[in-house]
């Protein structure tokens, strides 16, 4: 049904969001291998689709005019998905003669008819494992079968794609390493400072490993000493996932860098707090940590105003170390 038609499947949203696409990608295009598939994206996830054999074309939809510039590459498809609100390439949509388009609902776009089927649970709506929801809502749009394991990918990049400060340390950093990644894009989801210390010192300390930090923010008075290489600002998303690659475990919060150590199959320690591990938490090598919170979970607009971050704040220190523990156990 699908062979030699192009699909355009549009997703705005973040790192992991875009990870959790990939087994479904992944078996499309192996059932499907003369199908054309295609992903647009914001800059920031294209690097995570570019290089994965089964994904013919990535485009980016940040920038100025960035739907106009969707517009030619739109007239060429069969199939066009938009799982994100993007009400003006909607409207023109129509006029392009594609004959397949789909899209997230909204009650005043239905009425215009603007799309023959409508995406009206998504991946936030639904409880389960949010890849299984990615499929289970390609498959009934696309109406076919897609039956898919739960194994992520990410394209893993060679040193030379790196800079030379970074492929010097990789070249010059003792194994094994554990790697933490303690920042995300929601400041509630972050590790606390008092956490991070904690775990620092109990990874370095008392079980003399060496820990090297990522991340996009910085975090003032980390705790430091030879065992620990602070990298928080300093790394690309490619460095990263070389450097999650190359761990032998991870400790995280609920962020990208845990999905990119679930598609490495690292063995991990993920703090959850205001989602569900459910449908985030790689299948196979994540060991979520969380409480059960009376208001959880909660969207984005709720937990920029919480007044306490309880779901975080209130975590055990010992629960936390004990699953540092557990994992140290199963990987040296």
């Amino acid at each position: 049904m699908l062979s030699g038609k192009r699909i355009l499947i549009e997703n705005c949203a973040g790192l992991g969001d875009t990870i959790m696409f990939t087994p479904t990608l992944r078996e499309l295009k192996k059932q499907y291998p003369t199908c054309i598939l295609s992903f647009a994206t914001k800059k920031s996830n294209t690097y995570l689709l570019q290089n994965l054999p089964y994904v013919d074309n990535v485009y980016c939809m940040d920038g100025y005019l960035k739907e106009w510039n969707l517009l030619p590459i739109l007239y060429k498809q069969d199939y066009v998905i938009f799982t994100s609100n993007q009400p003006r390439l909607l409207r023109l949509a129509p006029f392009l003669q594609i004959p397949h388009i789909f899209s997230k609902y909204k009650e005043k776009y239905e009425k215009k008819k603007l799309a023959q089927k409508w995406i009206h649970s998504w991946v936030l709506d639904n409880p389960q494992f949010a890849a299984q929801t990615i499929a289970d809502t390609l498959s009934n749009l696309l109406e076919v079968k897609i039956e898919i394991s739960y194994q992520c990918d990410v394209p893993i990049p060679k040193l030379n794609d790196l800079t030379p400060e970074i492929r010097s340390f990789i070249n010059s950093i003792k194994y094994p390493y554990i790697l933490i990644a303690p920042v995300s894009s929601r400041p509630e989801r972050d590790i606390p400072l008092q956490f991070l210390n904690n775990i620092l010192h109990y990874l370095s300390i008392e079980k003399n490993m060496t820990c090297i930090i990522i991340g996009d923010a910085n975090k003032p008075s980390i705790l430091q000493n030879e065992k620990i290489h602070n990298l928080l600002g300093k790394t690309s998303l490619k460095e990263a996932i070389m450097l999650i690659d190359k761990a032998k475990a991870v400790v995280c919060t609920d962020s990208g860098p845990m999905h990119i150590a679930g598609a490495c199959k690292k063995h991990t320690v993920a703090l959850f707090t205001r989602d569900i591990a459910s449908r985030w938490a790689p299948k196979k090598y994540c060991h979520p940590v969380s409480i059960h919170m009376h208001c959880s979970p909660c969207n984005d607009e709720i937990a920029a105003v919480c007044p306490h971050h309880d779901c975080m704040n209130k975590i055990p220190l010992n629960m936390i170390l004990q699953a540092i523990d557990d994992l140290l156990n199963k990987v040296i």
